[in-house]
């Protein structure tokens, strides 16, 4: 597995330096807004977020994507690894970036916009079929967010009411990676035994039996799961926040306690009220 990941790296590092098409190469828009940087793909998915240190998806195997299960079957965006399933394109502008496509009888538009520490993720789902449509939607990424501080592949990962979070296993002042929920039936989860989630049945399970490594130091992926119903003409929006790095207002012991645990309630605002003092 390490040498599959390490492979997919040096492919991925050849790519952006020669620029001659591998996978991963090509970012079709690019928003900032001085703390962070998003690029996203011509297919819609992320291909990196980075701040003054250095980017958080592109290192090891880099699995950043979204996908859905329906009646049309199991379909996966993840363009840094090669995976692309959905008819669809994307356009940049100033402050946000659009991805449009379709799955079976559903469209999906899909808005990115950045807001301090946070990449804010809309994605609008309209069923322009003419039945009832049950579907699983899903976003997914391999964090390795021991890597840039020399801690391995592996990051301590948790789950915590309203979000799950991957914080790097060197014991160094952390780089981290945070997801966080504004709909209550979303499931936050890891994905055990691997970076991604490739198939139908294992999004199944996922949802069914949601993964909290508390707190273990793993080399796994991070998720967060809707499913819903839509009737013919009907329309949906899923909304989530990926939180990155180490800002005043995520408070985050250092990784090889289990303070962390604790941190779900007091964590957003414990620095805030330092600050206050």
């Amino acid at each position: 597995m390490k040498k599959f990941k390490l492979a997919q790296a040096l492919v991925l590092a050849g790519g952006v330096l020669g620029s001659v098409g591998f996978i991963g190469t090509a970012e079709a828009a690019t928003i900032t807004n001085g703390t962070l940087t998003l690029d996203v793909n011509a297919t819609g998915s992320i291909h990196d977020v980075t701040n003054a240190a250095g980017g958080f998806w592109n290192y090891g195997y880099p699995t950043i994507g979204f996908g859905i299960s329906s009646s049309a079957g199991f379909g996966r965006e993840d363009a840094n690894v090669g995976a692309g399933s959905f008819a669809g394109a994307t356009v940049g502008g100033a402050t946000t970036i659009v991805a449009t496509g379709s799955w079976g009888g559903l469209n999906y538009t899909r808005t990115y916009s950045l807001s301090g520490f946070d990449v804010n993720i809309s994605t609008l789902i309209t069923n322009v079929g003419t039945g009832s449509e049950t579907f699983k939607w899903f976003d997914a990424g391999d964090p390795d967010q021991g890597i840039p501080r020399s801690g391995g592949f592996a990051s301590f990962n948790d789950v915590l009411p309203g979000y799950a979070i991957a914080t790097n296993s060197s014991g160094l002042p952390p780089d981290l990676v945070k997801w966080s929920k504004t709909d209550s039936s979303a499931v936050l989860t890891f994905i055990p035994g691997s970076l991604e989630i490739s198939n139908a049945s294992q999004l199944d399970a996922l949802y069914g039996t949601p993964y909290d490594p508390n707190l273990a130091n793993e080399d796994i992926g991070i998720a967060i799961i809707w499913e819903k119903t839509l009737a013919a003409g009907d329309s949906i929006t899923l909304n989530y926040i990926q939180s990155y790095g180490t800002p005043d207002d995520i408070l985050v012991p250092e990784p090889g306690t289990f303070a962390l645990l604790g941190a779900g309630v007091l964590g957003l605002f414990g620095a805030r009220r330092r600050k206050a003092a």
